[in-house]
């Protein structure tokens, strides 16, 4: 339910930040109510299954609008300000990779931290 949350949460916010032209407005908002649905899933729920499956996904859609719009907007921030063709692309792909191996030492180095 996170990723359908997030899939709906990164085309929303998309949307909504492009309709109105303004970016950052979007950020505070989405983060504030993914503190929020965290804190009701974490103590203000019973023992039935479809309110965690509600929470999950709205914490999903509140995290990847927020994810996707930080970092295209380096990316693009970054690749226009280089003179050369292709920069967007070359910068976006750097995110993505230092993201892949952060996220790859990251898992290699929880086991030994427990």
């Amino acid at each position: 339910m996170m990723d359908v949350g997030a899939v709906v949460g990164a085309l929303g916010i998309g949307f909504l930040s492009d309709y109105f032209n303004k970016k950052a407005i979007f950020l505070s908002p989405c983060l504030l109510s993914c503190a929020l649905v965290m804190f009701i899933t974490s103590f203000a729920l019973g023992d039935a299954a479809w309110p965690y499956y509600v929470t999950i996904f709205l914490a999903g859609a509140c995290m990847s609008g927020p994810y996707n719009i930080i970092g295209t907007v380096i990316a693009i921030d970054i690749g226009t300000k280089l003179k050369e063709k292709g920069a967007v692309t070359k910068v976006s792909s750097l995110i993505e990779a230092f993201a892949a191996v952060f996220a790859m030492v990251e898992m290699i180095i929880i086991p030994y931290l427990s």
